[in-house]
């Protein structure tokens, strides 16, 4: 059965729940159609409020895959930029950038709007998203407060990432070990 795209101002357009799912015992895979490239996106629930998210595709076109989000809690995301870049552009047009080499944490209530993705371009990226309650373990209540407003995405901290934040993430795309022990490897 072919998959939904529509070609839309320079991009070919995809919803998100438009690409197939796969549902494993220790993660969820939903992956690109060859029709647009190779690659997939897995997602392991170390616990209710964390989640580790890896992403690997190279679109063979230019690409948005449209998300919606509404979480019943606010989440953190941070997003390390191994190879490659994408993009998410709100509904609204506010746009925020995920490049190769830079760490981007966003905090969201709720998101309206579409990845963007380079035609031909591999792209790796590693994301821990927590919820505001994990968050407030670490930081207090009040603070994690701060982060989050009524909106859509909010871009707090776009930075290099650090030597050793880099070497920890590379272990993480690289590392080989079978399910389950791969779920705890990464927590």
């Amino acid at each position: 059965m072919p998959h939904p795209a529509v070609r839309t101002a320079g991009h070919y357009k995809i919803d998100q729940h438009d690409l197939p799912l796969q549902q494993l015992p220790d993660q969820s895979i939903q992956s690109l159609p060859d029709l647009l490239g190779s690659g997939h996106t897995a997602v392991y629930q170390l616990d209710a409020d964390l989640s580790y998210i890896e992403t690997r595709y190279t679109p063979n076109r230019d690409l948005a895959v449209s998300t919606r989000i509404d979480r019943q809690e606010p989440r953190l995301v941070v997003t390390l930029g191994m190879q490659g870049g994408s993009r998410f552009v709100e509904q609204g047009g506010e746009a925020i950038v995920f490049n190769q080499g830079y760490t981007s944490i966003t905090a969201f209530n709720c998101s309206n709007g579409e990845r963007q993705y380079r035609a031909d371009t591999e792209l790796m990226q590693l994301r821990f998203s927590l919820t505001k309650t994990r968050l407030e373990q670490y930081i207090g209540e009040s603070a994690a407060a701060r982060l989050f407003n009524n909106g859509g995405v909010k871009l707090l901290s776009y930075k290099p990432i650090s030597n050793s934040a880099l070497i920890a993430a590379r272990q993480l795309a690289a590392c080989n070990i079978s399910p389950p022990l791969k779920r705890m490897f990464i927590h």
